[in-house]
């Protein structure tokens, strides 16, 4: 039987060399699969160079456009039915894209992507950092399980919100206009991966999780250049323009309140006082041509409410410091491993 062919884009700014090399190298060394690796360099200010490897190309673009039009650049690089996706600061067991591909197969047919369970590297425990993504009704989207340890609460694959960009298998059908289309380009970094995938749900197609695939990420060293502030001002001007863009009128309202609110007390309390405000400054500023763009070019009737979407997100809470970039691991995080794990298998207290 031929494998499967897939290809793997990697999108690199400034890489670590060492962690980019442990990437590839994973990669290259994955089982039972045809895979074509392309890294698409983002105009990085040191050019980016591997040594030769089979089945290995980068592609360097002229400027640094963000995350999800170096995904959309290489997706145009190539026409495989599958394309993994994999942050530069991650890796695969050899196993785990090929198991990720028997998931994708075995799904329902409205299935375009499943989720790897991903776990926190340089951990001396086994940590969650995300089996699939949800988004909050607040607005907030964040990684499935992220800080609890691993105590089996998500070894059965289901039905899932979406699939976080850091590792994850698509149907290269998937980012076609005929479906759910490329990845917003507006983002440049963060929130990409929850809109791409809220527009699947919302036009009827599914993710599933894919257990038996285990990747490990090194959680946001591809980031940490930008600095705590820059990092907090692109994620909260990127939570309002994708509910602004996404969701209802009620939903907007409500999730535009909560963080004006937020970001007001934040104002006397701190931190991040100049970021909050740009962040509200520039998400503002892009309301406009969102509104507009929403009248002229109406999207076609949702499979999905807004409640629905945020059903996914019930009971699910993040563990992680932002600030250290490390799991919480206390009482909390275990609890709603365990919690998670009796809900599953339906144990009921006395």
């Amino acid at each position: 039987m031929t494998p499967p062919a897939v290809a793997a884009i990697v999108v690199v700014f400034n890489p670590n060399v060492d962690y980019l090399r442990q990437c590839i190298d994973s990669l290259i060394a994955s089982t039972a699969v045809e895979l074509d690796v392309i890294v698409v360099d983002n105009a990085s200010d040191i050019r980016v160079e591997l040594a030769p490897r089979p089945h290995v190309r980068v592609e360097r673009l002229a400027h640094n456009r963000g995350f999800a039009a170096g995904v959309n650049a290489g997706l145009v690089r190539t026409d495989t039915p599958f394309v993994w996706l994999l942050n530069d600061d991650a890796w695969v067991e050899p196993g785990c894209i090929a198991a990720a591909v028997a998931a994708l197969e075995q799904a329902p047919q409205a299935c375009v992507g499943v989720a790897p369970k991903v776990l926190v590297a340089d951990e001396t425990k086994q940590i969650i950092d995300s089996v699939g993504n949800v988004l909050m009704a607040t607005g907030e989207g964040f990684n499935v399980g992220i800080g609890q340890p691993d105590l089996g609460q998500f070894d059965h694959p289901e039905r899932c919100f979406g699939v976080c960009f850091a590792a994850g298998l698509f149907r290269r059908s998937a980012f076609g206009e005929a479906a759910v289309g490329a990845l917003d380009e507006r983002y440049f970094l963060y929130y990409e991966d929850i809109d791409w995938c809220l527009r699947a749900n919302r036009a009827g197609f599914e993710f599933w999780t894919a257990p038996a695939a285990i990747a490990y990420h090194r959680h946001s060293v591809s980031t940490r250049q930008l600095g705590l502030a820059n990092r907090y001002r692109i994620v909260e001007r990127n939570l309002l323009i994708n509910a602004t863009k996404n969701l209802g009128p009620r939903s907007i309202v409500a999730i535009w309140s909560r963080r004006f609110y937020v970001h007001a007390v934040g104002l006397f309390r701190g931190p991040y006082r100049i970021a909050r405000w740009q962040a509200i400054g520039t998400a503002a500023i892009r309301v406009p041509s969102i509104v507009v763009r929403r009248f002229w070019n109406p999207a076609p009737a949702s499979a999905m409410s807004d409640a629905a979407l945020f059903a996914f997100a019930e009971g699910e809470r993040p563990f992680f410091d932002v600030d250290s970039f490390t799991a919480n691991e206390h009482g909390s995080a275990r609890a709603a491993a365990l919690a998670r794990l009796r809900r599953r298998n339906n144990v009921v207290d006395d």
